[in-house]
């Protein structure tokens, strides 16, 4: 008979493999509907098994009708591989989610860059202590791109 710790190990691995298709989302140019659908994406990658949770904040306006905003991925499948090359290579950062969401922002017509930090959630303050580091802390900024998605 198995042992809960190996059945667990079992469901935790039998994701591995094909994915189910998302689904179509719709193109927008709304920096909330982005949002919604940025959601919708990393919910995706939780329900698959990809990272415990998310958050996302609200789009801030930015300069040349573009927008900005931060996202955190706690407890995604590559954070200690992550947290190994951040330390040892130069901040270099193995980048999956941001990778698919890059290529939603593309689809709706925009550039995106943005930076990585190991966090322990998407707000930080400076009256409470921070938690402990436990995902990636991502900062976005968008801009419109008529390029983009070609």
């Amino acid at each position: 008979a198995r042992s809960n710790e190996e059945k667990e190990v079992a469901r935790k691995y039998q994701r591995i493999g094909i994915w189910p298709a998302l689904g179509k989302l719709p193109k927008t140019d709304k920096p909330d509907e982005v949002l919604r659908n940025a959601g919708r994406i990393l919910g995706y990658l939780k329900e698959q098994g990809y990272c415990e949770s998310f958050e996302i904040s609200e789009p801030e306006a930015s300069p040349k009708g573009g927008f900005r905003f931060r996202s955190f991925v706690r407890e995604p499948a590559n954070l200690e591989t992550t947290r190994s090359l951040m330390r040892s290579n130069d901040n270099f950062a193995p980048r999956y989610d941001q990778r698919i969401l890059q290529a939603f922002f593309a689809d709706c017509g925009f550039g995106s860059s943005f930076s990585d930090s190991i966090a322990g959630g998407l707000q930080v303050s400076e009256v409470t202590p921070a938690p402990m580091p436990n995902g990636i802390l991502s900062e976005w900024s968008l801009v419109p791109d008529p390029e983009a998605g070609l």
